[in-house]
């Protein structure tokens, strides 16, 4: 809360702006074309337009759009007041500011209630934030706001509040501005380094989960603290940050952006004592202690705050163990030494912690991990990215191109999603360093948390809610139940009080009620089932790190899948290289599959276009593994010729590759063609893949020769682009396709000598687009890449189970392998004949062989199978001669060429036929997600690439649903595509589950509901599952395990209710009677039989196999509450039967129960009590409030009830094994059946007297075993015939369930099969949709 060390800063904000909190009308704001405001005098005081200029300036974040009335134009006029903004609108973190000033008045007011009530107003407003602030603060203008209410926008409408800060600039450079401006003091940037440079500028802000948000006074909103990759053009990056920035200007970028600190505070463990206390279920447990201490119930309080105690302790040391974790994996690179340039001097070494946006460091050539985000501004760097990627494949980051200095015209803005070729992130691994000058320089773009690895640091320590539909159901139920405690509570009163009881045992008696229904061991009990199913995960080398996604796992419906990596193996081998010659290929069958290379120039581009780069060690090979397999092929080797003397003379440096020593000629070829490269090959310039281009580039220069030549690689269809016309082979189509259907990775090949049209001295300077021209084509190289060993087998299994299958793969293929299938053909509905030719101006080349490769994987794993539809769907965008188009083509598989058929599929060869005509409204049978089959019309597996959903969402966005209902594979997705998918997956309300290996998939696994890495590195950390195994055989391994600890959560929540019920009815029941249960029939109910019963019955193991249906994973479903209803009535029949049936005994006495029970025994158990009269004048006995014949007899029926419950409760098959496999909870149930039976059947004086027993007839005994036994009998007949009868439950969902109750994906399913369009049969749809 503010207190007075604030007023001068509260005061000195006021001063800026006139009285009621209006912008000053007479104050003119700088707009764009407008020169930004002077500086101010000498000796003056800080401006409102000072302000508005820094943040300005400075781009701190995109444009925030108010929600409500029109404000922050930018004018002169006076503005409303507004009391709150919406900011970061339309991203992931949106949320809703609130301005709040301070309430001495309210303050009080809320401190006196927080005494009255012993701290529980303090609980209250600890929970709930909002409530806090507005007991304490009074809304005001979020200009003169002291505190902020922040509340998120998503579904979970999260609260937070903040303290409004401020922070003033101190340094000016006043003493050396120059007597005249100069063009380059006149461009922004120079103007945002004098702004920032005068003292005493006052700057307000917030922040909040480690980001700063800025007060920006002329949009009157907070906006969120940015890198410097916002708002800024390549050219700018180059031209005003070469020489680095002024001691003081970085000074002041410091205490605006903080140190370059990813700090993470391992709290104590006294904090993490108070939040873990303060959490509402130990709050109540705490309630219950006190109440059990005071009605003298010492020993189960004592093992309540033992079990209390003990949960305590492992949450903090697990949180700290978390916190811990974090706090290593940032401090390897939190301080090192970084030698910084300075404008106006020379470098100087600096620590990490002092970066800030616009510093330019020098690179060191020894290996070093980057303290933050920078782009590369000359050379070239070589870093190890797996902590990003998961993948320990090193990269070659380029120069980020200064566009101007090539002549170009067009400028783009600098967009870290375009440039990451050139952005070099935090944490990442510098193996190599190439200079092209004598130092190589990058400009740092992000520090601390707005880093990447800062980014996923914040995303571990404020994860985002989970809606967990099982404790959402939990709150439902406990609020039914603490309803029902109402009752009891008011019922306890009213009898208590005719019975005139003090007021203090009836208060006491209410309370336990309450205690009884809402007992506090639930919480515990439900999550006892995920404790197991974790640690059974981890002897399975998964590891979780957020076990209630646990349950979860057991309700997944759909999985999708990343490919390469995933699915497929990570190694290539090269299957044969087709060489080019006088415009045809050389395909004798002698030549096509040759493995020896014969041909000078396919060797060379083999052999230098690549990325690959020498351990530290400088003994082995780095890189992708599509330029492994190229590289090992051609039996050449690798150095690099980096020395210091090159770097001196500003030399480019060489990586030389030239023939091992113990390369022999090849068959057919002189020892004079093997000569031409007997010195090498230097590569002198590396132009990367690009997903764009699909194709990567080197200059290179033969060292025998001297001679200049360029070496390209890349997709065939865009080299022949490039290629002379001469060179490209006449059945270049034919047989690249040949290739394609049958699955293969093909990589076409061309080189370009230049003859002196190119110096060495320009290759730094010279474009790609000259470079990329003219060339020759020389072959192609055939790749194959082949599946896992387990993806079939596991494929099979969740199929089976009818669990969804999707595919998705990256956006980059240029480099990523590829696998091997049986061929396919592609016709368009109506369009393409039978025999597979495309159209007129249509080849495979248009498809993308990404998209071909993906469909045979998915058909050679079997998510496809052979005779099910596909159908590929290509969206255009529109253009300003045409409209948005969809075009749906039929995938079909020319006969003969598919793979064998098991002996359990039917190879049915008249559906092939159909399939190939690809005829409208075709019927065949496929299986649906839904389960079962439908043969009226099949569910059409759809596959479409990420540009063709980008399109369809922004063009046809109804179409949206449909596509992720029906699609199948999801090719050329970029990690943001993968994340939106699955939240439009999770739309029609599937449990998405998410498998991937790398980078791209981090966006994904976080936000599927299930997320599995099969990568072992710090990219895997913010995955709730991480597998140690680098297959997907974990993923039924954890359905299994979901299944089974979903199915034991709910039995543990039955079994918790039914227990809390039954000693309810019990209670009550004895209260009528002004009686109660002992102490220690208590605590042989809550302790030994319960807590006994809920620990054990809970380590039942996962069933071995998949099944076709889910459990239950709605905890209000009518099978669960007519469940729990059916066995709350059954029992409460059986202890109204005993309490009824023991008055009606000839021996029952109401006010002398020893009198005449045992005809064998006339003494009471016990020295006799004097005898008092109750409230109606009747005699009654202290000693029987407890001790008395009805007590007995609901103790008796009530233990058994527990004990049946148990065992009908922990049901096996088909999700867990048979209760017969949990030896220790079967042990536990035979244990306290025997000995119940042995205190009912054969009673003991010490025993009796301890329980406090009354003596009863053995006949009665023998009644109460009869009831025990028809309760049991009935107990299991019902739950076999009504809750685990499925049939019926089906039976009824069909008959008095419309369609409105399904989900919506089942919703979607049904009406699509009702609607005689879908899938559509047109080639193009342009409804909607016009000219741009």
């Amino acid at each position: 809360m503010p207190r007075t060390g604030e007023a001068d800063a509260r005061q000195s904000a006021s001063a800026q702006k006139p009285a009621g909190g209006r912008c000053d009308s007479g104050v003119k704001r700088s707009t764009r074309g407008e020169r930004s405001p002077s500086p101010r005098e000498e000796g003056s005081g800080p401006s409102g337009t000072d302000q508005h200029s820094i943040t300005e300036l400075l781009s701190f974040g995109k444009p925030t759009w108010v929600r409500g009335t029109d404000v922050g134009s930018g004018d002169a006029e006076p503005v409303e007041h507004q009391h709150y903004r919406v900011v970061n609108v339309g991203e992931g973190n949106e949320m809703v500011v609130y301005g709040y000033c301070w309430s001495w008045l309210r303050a009080v007011a809320s401190a006196l209630f927080t005494l009255l009530s012993c701290g529980l107003f303090a609980l209250v407003f600890f929970w709930r934030p909002q409530w806090h602030m507005k007991c304490f603060c009074s809304p005001c203008d979020l200009q003169d706001a002291e505190y902020v209410l922040m509340k998120t926008t998503d579904e979970f409408r999260e609260w937070h509040w903040q303290k409004v800060k401020f922070m003033y600039l101190k340094y000016s450079l006043q003493v050396q501005r120059p007597d005249r401006v100069t063009p380059e003091d006149t461009d922004e940037f120079s103007l945002l380094r004098k702004n920032i440079s005068f003292t005493g500028i006052q700057i307000r802000y917030v922040q909040h989960q480690s980001v700063r948000y800025i007060w920006d006074p002329n949009k009157r909103s907070f906006i969120e603290l940015r890198g410097l990759e916002q708002n800024v053009s390549c050219s700018d990056l180059h031209k005003n940050y070469r020489d680095g920035l002024v001691y003081q200007e970085s000074q002041n970028r410091k205490l605006i952006y903080g140190p370059n600190i990813i700090a993470i505070q391992v709290p104590p463990y006294w904090k993490l004592l108070g939040k873990e206390i303060l959490n509402p279920f130990y709050a109540f447990q705490a309630f219950s202690v006190i109440l059990w201490f005071l009605e003298a119930y010492y020993p189960y309080a004592a093992v309540i705050i033992t079990m209390s105690i003990s949960s305590i302790t492992l949450a903090l040391y697990t949180t700290r163990k978390r916190y811990t974790m974090l706090h290593d994996m940032v401090q390897s690179h939190s301080s090192i030494r970084v030698s910084v340039l300075r404008k106006g001097s020379t470098s100087e070494m600096v620590s990490s912690s002092e970066l800030v946006p616009g510093d330019m460091i020098i690179l060191p050539q020894q290996e070093m991990i980057l303290p933050c985000d920078v782009v590369l501004m000359n050379g070239a760097v070589v870093v190890d990215e797996s902590m990003l990627t998961g993948e320990s494949v090193p990269v070659t980051k380029t120069p980020l191109p200064d566009l101007c200095d090539v002549g170009t015209h067009t400028d783009p803005v600098f967009r870290l999603r375009d440039y990451k070729r050139h952005v070099l992130f935090c944490g990442t691994l510098i193996i190599q360093v190439r200079p092209y000058e004598r130092f190589v320089k990058a400009v740092v773009i992000r520090t601390g948390f707005l880093t990447s690895k800062g980014q996923l640091v914040r995303s571990i320590l404020f994860p985002k809610p989970v809606d967990f539909k099982l404790f959402r159901d939990a709150r439902r139920f406990i609020a039914c139940m603490v309803m029902v405690a109402v009752l009891g509570f008011v019922y306890t009163v009213v009898v208590s009080s005719v019975h005139e009881e003090p007021i203090s045992e009836i208060l006491l008696k209410s309370f336990d009620v309450i205690t009884i229904v809402v007992p506090p061991a639930m919480p515990a009990a439900v999550t006892v089932g995920m404790v197991y199913a974790q640690r059974r995960l981890k002897g399975q080398g998964i590891h979780c790190i957020s076990p209630h996604r646990i349950n979860l796992c057991g309700q997944l419906d759909l999985v999708c899948f990343d490919k390469t990596g995933t699915l497929t193996e990570n190694g290539m081998d090269l299957h044969s290289v087709v060489r080019a010659r006088d415009r045809r290929f050389l395909c004798s069958d002698e030549e096509l599959w040759m493995r020896v290379l014969t041909e000078d120039q396919v060797l060379a581009t083999m052999a230098t276009c690549h990325s690959l780069t020498l351990t530290s060690s400088q003994s082995s090979l780095q890189g992708q593994p599509l330029d492994l397999a190229m590289f090992r092929a051609t039996n050449w080797v690798l150095e690099e010729m980096v020395s210091r003397e090159r770097r001196m003379m500003q030399q480019n440096p060489l990586i030389v590759v030239k023939p091992s020593p113990s390369t022999e000629p090849n068959p057919g070829s002189s020892r004079g063609e093997l000569c031409r490269f007997r010195s090498g090959i230097g590569i002198l310039r590396q132009f990367p893949f690009t997903s764009a281009l699909q194709r990567m580039t080197v200059i290179a220069k033969n060292l025998d020769e001297q001679s200049l030549v360029a070496y390209c690689k890349g997709a065939p269809e865009t080299l022949v682009k490039l290629c002379t016309p001469d060179s490209v082979p006449d059945d270049f189509q034919a047989v690249t396709e040949s290739f394609m259907k049958r699955g293969y990775r093909v990589i076409g090949l061309a080189f370009r000598e230049f003859k002196g049209s190119l110096q060495e001295s320009d290759i730094n300077n010279v474009n790609r687009e000259f470079v990329e021209q003219n060339m020759i084509f020389t072959g192609l190289v055939i790749l194959e890449n082949r599946l896992k060993k387990d993806t079939s087998s596991v494929f099979r299994q969740l199929l089976q189970a009818e669990i969804r299958l999707v595919m998705i793969t990256d956006l980059q293929h240029g480099n990523r392998p590829m696998s091997p299938c049986h061929p396919i053909d592609l016709c368009p509905f109506e369009q393409w004949e039978e025999t597979g030719a495309p159209p007129p101006g249509k080849t495979h080349a248009d498809t993308g062989d990404s998209t071909l490769t993906a469909i045979h994987v998915a058909k050679e794993s079997g998510m496809i199978s052979s005779t099910e539809k596909v159908v590929w769907v290509k969206a255009r965008g529109s253009s300003a001669t045409s409209k948005a188009s969809i075009t749906w083509r039929s995938v079909r598989e020319p006969p003969g060429t598919g793979p064998k058929l098991s002996q359990q599929e039917d190879p049915h060869p008249e559906n092939e036929m159909e399939e190939a005509r690809c005829p409208r409204g075709e019927t065949i049978k496929v299986p649906h997600p839904e389960g079962g089959t439908e043969a009226a019309k099949p569910r059409t597996h759809l596959v479409i690439d990420g540009p063709s959903l980008a399109v369809i969402e922004d063009k046809f966005p109804e179409l949206l649903p449909k596509v992720a209902l029906y699609g199948t594979v999801f090719t050329r997705m970029s990690p943001d595509m993968k994340s939106k998918l699955i939240k439009g997956l999770q739309s029609l309300e599937y449990i998405v589950g998410m498998c991937g290996d790398g980078a791209n998939d981090c966006g994904a696994l976080r936000t599927a509901h299930v997320g599995i890495s099969l990568a072992q590195l710090e990219a895997s950390v913010a995955s709730p599952f991480t597998s140690k195994r680098p297959t997907i055989e974990c993923i039924p391994i954890l359905i299994r395990e979901g299944r089974a600890a979903l199915v034991t959560s709910f039995c543990a929540f039955k079994y918790m209710a039914l227990y809390s019920m039954i000693q309810y009815v019990s209670v009550l029941i004895l209260y009528y009677i002004s009686s109660n249960l002992g102490n220690w029939e208590f605590l042989y109910e809550d302790l030994f039989i319960t807590s006994a019963i809920a620990i054990t019955m809970s380590r039942n193991k996962a069933y071995e196999h998949l099944v076709s249906h889910r459990p239950n994973a709605n905890l209000v479903s009518p099978q669960l509450l007519v469940s729990v209803l059916m066995h709350i009535g059954l029992c409460s029949t059986f202890q109204l039967m005993g309490f009824i049936l023991v008055q009606m005994q000839p021996w029952y006495n109401s006010w002398d129960q020893g009198a005449q029970a045992c005809a064998f025994n006339d003494t009471f158990y016990g020295a006799p009590a004097p005898k008092q009269r109750d409230g109606s004048g009747a005699l009654f006995n202290v000693q029987w409030k407890i001790s008395n014949y009805v007590n007995t007899t609901i103790f008796f029926v009530s233990v058994f009830q527990y004990i049946t419950i148990a065992f009908v409760f922990s049901i096996g098959k088909p999700f867990r094994k048979p209760i017969n496999t949990n030896y220790l909870f079967l042990a536990v149930l035979i244990v306290l059946y025997l000995f119940t039976l042995f205190l009912m059947l054969f009673p003991s004086n010490r025993l009796d007297t301890f329980f406090e027993f009354v003596c009863i007839p053995y006949i009665w005994r023998i009644y109460i075993l009869l009831m025990v036994i028809s309760h049991f009998v009935l107990s299991v007949f019902l739950e076999e015939m009504v809750t685990n009868n499925h049939r019926l439950w089906n039976w009824l969902s069909r008959v008095y369930c419309p369609s409105a109750s399904l989900v919506k994906h089942k919703r979607l399913h049904q009406e699509l099969q009702n609607d005689p369009s879908w899938p559509p049969a047109t080639v193009s749809d342009s409804h909607r949709n016009s000219v741009q």
